[in-house]
């Protein structure tokens, strides 16, 4: 049974999602290799620069403009013709991967970005071949983007997501809560001594996992010097990401006795530092948000994009499994509140682990090879 998992580079949760949706299916089923390819690697020059290079511009330096944008598609309603002229446009954009799908013709194509969908509806109209079309929704909540005809079948983090699905049209048989697939790293046990020492952290002080996405954001500088004035004892592990100017700067910062810093760029051990932190301070993003959950930090949104992110941090919060930072001021109040009261970072924990689905990625897996095993 060939399965063709199908991302697109625009942010770096759907691919993470994707690959984590791979690594599912080698261990569901080792024998039978999984194919993983990003759609803009097909997509024409033109039309990559201006989808990923425009989305990252965007939310980096316009993130009012695209919570506009994404309000605004999320009421219109096209009319057809427009959505099969917009389609037609894109399909031209993608021959190469169509090709890529004729050559390899795969089973099923498990989508984790909206796009993919669009471009594939009507491709294998009265075609001998035609295969099966599922998409793993990479948020706790459903724009309307995502709810498209062509699809099979849909999984999703949770059933507020299934019933935003539904209100937009897709049957119910079509729509399985699963939660979000995950590296399987982050469901492993880790050996909490063994990292703090080798990160050089202090045992017994609590810990802050702050994190903005892989470009890192410079409202990081400003959080950590907020917190720095609590005066209680803590100890800060920062994600620069990719901004080594960002990572510079954080190096430079002015560290108070009763506090530590450690400063990092990219990394690749996110499940690690998860799990030596008690608070975990990041922007919402789906796999993040479903990262930590599995671990059961205490989640405080800070800096989240208008419109996917935005959804995600109100849905964690509804379920008293995060709680979100207005401005860096109530930042600072809600880790001094966090730093001293252990019962209210004991029920947050508590709660995150009840919303944790560490296991979506197999269970997707399965689902998937029965359908398959009974087409």
């Amino acid at each position: 049974m060939k399965v063709l998992i199908a991302s697109v580079s625009a942010g770096s949760g759907h691919m993470r999602a994707a690959q984590a949706l791979q690594a599912a299916f080698e261990r569901v089923t080792p024998w039978n290799p999984v194919e993983h390819v990003d759609v803009m690697k097909y997509a024409t020059g033109s039309y990559r620069r201006l989808y990923t290079d425009g989305y990252e511009f965007t939310v980096q330096h316009m993130p009012s403009m695209w919570g506009r944008a994404f309000r605004y598609l999320e009421r219109r309603r096209d009319p057809s013709w427009v959505k099969g002229m917009f389609g037609r446009i894109q399909r031209r954009q993608f021959e190469g991967f169509f090709d890529h799908i004729n050559r390899t013709r795969p089973d099923t194509i498990i989508a984790t970005h909206f796009l993919i969908p669009q471009i594939l509806h009507h491709q294998f109209l009265g075609s001998s071949y035609s295969p099966r079309i599922e998409c793993v929704v990479t948020d706790f909540r459903v724009h309307r983007v995502w709810a498209h005809e062509a699809v099979d079948q849909y999984y999703v983090a949770c059933q507020r997501a299934a019933e935003e699905l539904e209100d937009w049209g897709i049957p119910a048989h079509k729509i399985s809560v699963t939660g979000i697939p995950i590296d399987p790293l982050f469901g492993e046990t880790v050996s909490r001594i063994e990292v703090i020492k080798r990160l050089g952290l202090r045992p017994g002080i609590p810990t802050i996992l702050i994190m903005t996405g892989g470009a890192g954001l410079h409202a990081i500088e400003k959080a950590i010097t907020q917190i720095f004035k609590i005066k209680l004892p803590v100890q800060i592990i920062a994600v620069a990401g990719r901004n080594k100017k960002l990572q510079r700067r954080l190096t430079e910062l002015n560290v108070p006795e009763h506090a530590g810093l450690s400063p990092l760029g990219f990394v690749n051990n996110i499940h690690e530092l998860m799990s030596v932190s008690e608070i975990v301070i990041t922007k919402a993003g789906g796999l993040t948000v479903s990262e930590a959950l599995t671990k059961g930090n205490v989640m405080v949104f800070f800096g989240s994009i208008p419109g996917q992110e935005e959804g995600n941090a109100e849905y964690i919060t509804s379920q008293r499994a995060g709680l979100k930072a207005l401005n860096l001021l109530d930042l600072k109040s809600l880790i001094h509140q966090l730093l001293v009261s252990p019962r209210m970072r004991a029920e947050l924990r508590s709660n995150a682990f009840a919303c944790a689905t560490p296991r979506a990625g197999v269970t997707i897996a399965e689902k998937t090879l029965l359908y398959l095993a009974a087409a």
